[in-house]
Parts: C-alpha cells; structure tokens; sequence
C-alpha cells in the first residue's frame, strides 16, 4: 500500500514540475538527488518569483535549476538586493551572471568581498568587474588561489591580484598544469613563465596543443631564440593559424620576405586590415569561410606584399 502511495506522489510530483517549468523526468530526479529539499517545494511559486524580480523566463530558469538545483529555495529579491547592497550590481547585470553561473545566487556577497580583500587585497571596485566577466570566482577560495600559484610558479600576491583582475578566469586554473606544459613543451621555465603569466594572463588558457605548439614552430623556423621564445607566442597568440601558416608558405618561396616576429606581425596585421576594409570582416572571420580556397588565400596574401592582383580584382574575387 505505501509503495503504490509512494509511487503516485512520485508520478505526482513529475506531473506538477513538468506543468509549471517543463522539467522533463529524467532532469527532475537527478535534481532532487543533488537537493532533495526540492520535492517539496512549489514550483509555481519559484517561476513566478525569479520571473518577477528577474525577469527570468521559464526555459532559462530549468537551464539554471538544472545546474544548481539549490536556486529553488532561494528568494530571488533577498538575492538582488544583497548583491546590490554589497557590490553595487544592479539587476541587469546580476540576472546575466546568474544565468551563466546560477551557484552565484547562493553565495554570500559580503564573504566574498572580505575574503578576496584579506587575501588577495583586491577591493571592491575590481572584484565586481572580475565577478561580471568570471562569476565563478565567486565559488573558488582566494587563500588557496594565492597560495597555488606562489607554490607553483613563485608568483607573488600582488602580482596575482593584478593578472586575476587583467583576465579573472586566471584564479580558476591550475598553475601546475600550466608550468609542467609550457615546460614540457617549449623548455620555457617557471620563473620566465611567471613573468609572462604576470604579462599576459590570458596566455594560461589558450590550448598548447592545438594553437601554441604549432606556432612554435613558426618561431623557431624564422630563427627567433629561446630566450624570445615567450614573447613571440605572446605576440602570435590571438592571430589565425591558418593565415600564419599561408604567410609563412609564401616567405618560404620567396614571394614575401619573413625573418623575424616583428615582420610577421605586420604583414598579419596589414592582411587582416586590407580584408577588413574590402569585406568589413577580420582576417580571422573571413578565413573561416574561405579555408578551403587556398588559391583565394595566396592571393590576399600576395596582394597585400605588393606582388598580386590590383585591389579591384581582388576585390572581385573576395566577393564572388
């Protein structure tokens, strides 16, 4: 008997969670494993008060409920306010934070705040900037953040707080990884490494592998040293692989001279403005949607050293 009533609150339950949020089966149960606290709650209440305060529709707060099934409890007016009293983030930008990052709702502004002043001393001002662009550091502890990369690659507190603040998805990696890779790959130690870290934040998150190995070897083929090795990923890092490479093919049959990083970076540069200026779209854009036109490629590249076809026929061909 208390199993065949177990079983119909359960159809129950599915029945008044599929109506008012269109939680599917399936989500709904790996959710109340997560926060078994949810069952009992009113699911009419939680959409309509997330929609009010935040103007949150119904499919983007299953997306968030789905993530961090603890929103549910939440008072989404108690949310608001604290983050506004503490930070100053108004409701537009809070409801996109959420949305990315929906355990924000949960935490404590005012620990956050205190914990990243004591420990990193990055005040208030910087940290909701930071916040905004990397809501995820809100769940990370800055004692042990600090401490990692001190261990790791001997980078200091402030220096720290100043690369987080440059590029905030920094304080969620793992300088370990990051040392024993660069290592590993390029022989680049930790202590040149932390001062490109210091220098260039957003250096720890672009893929070895896929983008900076081969652009290594751009470096060492025109002959760059190892003591310049770092910069010159530094400087190559956000540039099209492809269009490098074209660029690199054209030097090696003599129709542009390439022989040092500076040169490369200039010829890239008047490539991406020439195409920018013919077909409104960077270099890097357009590529993507002619990359399997080589003859194409090698005539932008050959037009913008001076050896290739006249602007206007050019011009043709970019927008055929």
């Amino acid at each position: 008997m208390n199993v065949s009533k177990n079983k119909a609150s359960a159809v129950e339950l599915q029945k008044k969670w599929f109506k008012e949020l269109g939680i599917e089966k399936e989500a709904l149960a790996r959710v109340i494993v997560k926060f078994p606290s949810f069952a009992w709650l009113s699911p009419g209440r939680v959409r309509d008060e997330w929609l009010k305060e935040f103007g949150i529709d119904k499919k983007t707060l299953v997306d968030a409920i789905i993530k961090s099934p603890r929103l549910v409890s939440l008072s989404p007016g108690r949310v608001r306010d604290e983050w506004l009293k503490e930070f100053g983030i108004d409701k537009k930008a809070l409801v996109k934070v959420i949305i990315k990052f929906p355990s924000l709702a949960g935490q404590s502004p005012s620990r956050v705040r205190d914990e990243w002043l004591k420990e990193l001393g990055i005040d208030k001002e910087a940290l909701v900037k930071v916040i905004i662009r990397f809501p995820q550091i809100v769940s990370l502890s800055p004692g042990r953040v600090r401490d990692e990369w001190q261990n790791e690659l001997g980078i200091d507190k402030e220096a720290l707080a100043g690369a987080i603040v440059k590029f905030p998805p920094l304080a969620g990696l793992s300088p370990g990884r990051v040392r024993d890779e660069w290592l590993k790959e390029f022989g680049i130690d930790k202590e040149v490494l932390a001062g490109g870290v210091v220098k260039y934040p957003r250096l720890t998150s672009i893929s070895v592998k896929k983008n900076l190995v081969p652009k290594f070897a751009i470096l060492k083929a025109i002959g760059v040293p190892p003591s310049k090795i770092l910069n010159g990923l530094i400087t190559l890092t956000d540039k099209n692989l492809q269009l490098l490479q074209l660029i690199m093919i054209m030097s090696g049959s003599n129709v542009i001279a390439i022989g040092t990083v500076s040169k490369l970076d200039k010829t890239y540069n008047r490539l991406n403005s020439k195409v920018k200026g013919l077909t409104g779209q960077s270099a890097t854009y357009w590529i993507k949607q002619h990359k399997d036109n080589e003859v194409l490629l090698e005539a932008v590249v050959k037009e913008i050293s001076g050896v290739g076809p006249e602007v206007m026929e050019l011009h043709m061909k970019l927008s055929s």
